[in-house]
């Protein structure tokens, strides 16, 4: 469900942020990366499209492990030098809190207490982009190949007609189970968004065509 807010953020103040965001994602890679990197990074949704005003700025991110470690083994180094340099306060004595803060630190750190800041998974950038709408990558095998908002629009891309089906091919997004609950829900709400050939390519795939038919009718 997109956010509300009372107020839209204008294209100057989104881009300092977003500013801010290149800067933690070249920062993370460089000097903080010993357990994990920061592997792809894009920015989607309206800043990506190049609007006038923005309600907030959506980054997709995946990660991965820089080298194999012991979370169990690393969990006292790792507290004491997320204090020391990322000014985190040590988490919660449960187990689960100390095994996710090694990945969740990441996301933490470059949103920064900012709640204009939407962090994504990186699984969702694919069936997002099935909208045929614009993203920019800003980071690439590890590598930030944005460094400043001057260089967003030689960036900016979509997905083509192949690559878009080359996606539904692949499996994406996911078929629900049943026509009927929330995924069901879901799913027939993310296909209203995409254009009618991936719509119905999708459903081609998952033999849904009749039941989507009777859905959108129904409502």
């Amino acid at each position: 469900m997109p956010k509300k807010y009372k107020s839209k953020l204008t294209k100057v103040v989104a881009y300092k942020k977003l500013e801010g965001v290149l800067l933690r994602l070249k920062t993370w890679n460089e000097q903080h990366s010993n357990y994990y990197k920061i592997e792809e990074a894009a920015l989607i949704g309206s800043l990506a499209r190049d609007g006038e005003s923005f309600g907030d700025i959506d980054i997709c991110m995946k990660i991965k492990r820089s080298r194999e470690f012991s979370p169990s083994k690393s969990k006292n180094d790792y507290i004491r030098w997320r204090e020391q340099v990322l000014g985190y306060k040590p988490p919660v004595s449960e187990s689960s809190a100390e095994r996710g803060m090694f990945e969740l630190d990441v996301g933490r750190y470059i949103k920064n207490r900012d709640g204009r800041i939407d962090m994504l998974r990186w699984d969702q950038f694919q069936p997002i982009c099935l909208t045929l709408q614009p993203y920019v990558k800003l980071v690439e095998k590890c590598f930030s190949i944005v460094d400043s908002v001057e260089y967003i629009e030689k960036q900016r891309a979509t997905f083509s007609k192949e690559q878009a089906l080359e996606v539904v091919n692949s499996g994406l997004p996911e078929k629900p189970y049943d026509t009927k609950g929330i995924y069901w829900e879901s799913y027939c709400s993310a296909l209203n968004r995409y254009p009618s050939f991936i719509r119905y390519a999708v459903l081609e795939r998952d033999s849904y065509v009749e039941p989507y038919s009777r859905y959108i009718n129904v409502e």
